[in-house]
């Protein structure tokens, strides 16, 4: 492992992170104005959900679906140490660029033969 792969993939991990969050500003902001439009079709179908209770489910799932999309983007990106085999977190990456070492397990990770 090298210092360019672990700037390379906190880079990738901080891109992904924020393409994949973009969409759930605009739906966070309208979600008052997206419950009062699912609420409206349900009372026709005879379910009697108020909006503001609507709302608190929308929120709830996006959040859920967020942190999801969260853990899967972290999953996929971040490296492993080749000692121990935990994840090397960007704010790690850090301290294994300036020691060469883990901070986790203490063993070399930058100028290993892998």
């Amino acid at each position: 492992m090298t210092p360019e792969s672990l700037n390379k993939a906190t880079r990738r991990a901080q891109t992904l992170m924020n393409v994949a969050l973009l969409p759930f500003i605009p739906l966070m902001v309208f979600s008052v104005s997206i419950a009062r439009w699912l609420a409206d079709p349900l009372s026709s179908l005879g379910l009697h959900v108020a909006s503001p209770a609507l709302n608190l489910v929308l929120i709830a799932i996006w959040l859920a679906v967020l942190f999801g999309i969260i853990f899967a983007i972290q999953n996929r990106t971040w490296p492993r140490c080749p000692n121990c085999h935990r994840k090397i977190s960007p704010g790690n990456a850090r301290i294994v660029i300036a020691s060469k070492h883990c901070p986790l397990c203490g063993g070399l990770v930058i100028g290993q033969g892998s």
